[in-house]
Order: C-alpha cells, then sequence, then structure tokens
C-alpha cells in the first residue's frame, strides 16, 4: 500500500466555507485509488467521506474488449489530441464490435 502525505486546502463556494483534508491511498495488487476528505466547516461540523476507484490499465481494457468481441481502433488520454499516448488520469477507447 502507497499512502501519500494528507493536504489540506480551503474552500469557499456558494455557501460552502470548510478546510478539507485530503489523503490518497494506493494499492497496486488490488488497482483501486482510495481518496479520504476530512470537512471542517466554519460553523463547527464535521464531515468525512471516502471514494474508492478501480484502475484499468490500458493493456486490461484492450483484453476486456477482446473478450466482449470489440476490436480497438485506438486509445487515447487526450480528445481533443486524438493522436495522444495513454498517459494521465484518463482514457479514451475507439472500437468497433465484431
Amino acid at each position: 500500500m502507497i499512502r501519500s502525505e494528507p493536504h489540506t486546502s480551503r474552500l469557499d463556494v456558494d455557501g460552502l466555507h470548510a478546510d478539507v483534508t485530503i489523503e490518497y491511498d494506493w494499492n497496486p495488487r488490488t488497482q483501486i485509488n482510495t481518496m479520504r476528505r476530512q470537512w471542517h466547516h466554519d460553523d463547527g461540523r464535521e464531515d468525512e467521506d471516502l471514494i474508492r476507484r478501480r484502475v484499468i490499465y490500458p493493456r486490461e481494457l484492450e483484453l476486456y474488449l477482446d473478450l466482449a468481441g470489440f476490436q480497438l481502433i485506438q486509445m487515447f488520454s487526450n480528445p481533443a489530441v486524438v493522436r495522444s499516448s495513454t498517459v494521465g488520469p484518463c482514457a479514451y477507447a475507439t472500437a468497433r464490435f465484431g
């Protein structure tokens, strides 16, 4: 398990005034990224939330497409530059069925 150092930011938007501390965990075996946030509102309330994301690597996505009968045409990270590589927090795939 790889854990990031917590960092705190200030949020003042549309009636929401709070400090939020964010910490990430990365489990390379399960490919799960976990984000924990602790909210400290100006009115004294405190909240916590947790988001878990399963990361699918490009080769794994290619395998799932193939097993479902799709032919991968291209994969890219930046929709504005379709010929870009698959580096970054997201990926897009163009595939043809059959």
